[in-house]
C-alpha cells in the first residue's frame, strides 16, 4: 500500500468539494454511505491536522486509495 504526506489544508478542500459532489448523486445505496463516512472522516482528519502547529502539523498521511476516492473527479 503506498502512502503520501500532504498538505492538509488542500487534502481538506478537496474532500469538501468531494463531498458536495456526493451530495448530488440520486441513488444513496450502501457503498455510497460507505464513501460519504470516508470522505468525512478524511475532511475531518485534515481540518484538524491544517489547524496544529506542532510539529509536523499541516500535513496528513493518506492511503493512495484514500487519495483516489477524494481526487476522482464524481
Amino acid at each position: 500500500m503506498s502512502y503520501a504526506a500532504l498538505d492538509a489544508a488542500r487534502v481538506s478542500r478537496a474532500s469538501q468539494s468531494a463531498l458536495r459532489a456526493l451530495e448530488q448523486v440520486e441513488e444513496k445505496n450502501e457503498a455510497h454511505m460507505r464513501k460519504v463516512i470516508m470522505v468525512e472522516r478524511i475532511q475531518a482528519l485534515a481540518a484538524a491536522a491544517a489547524e496544529t502547529a506542532l510539529p509536523g502539523g499541516g500535513l496528513v498521511t493518506l492511503t493512495s486509495e484514500e487519495f483516489w476516492l477524494i481526487s476522482r473527479n464524481w
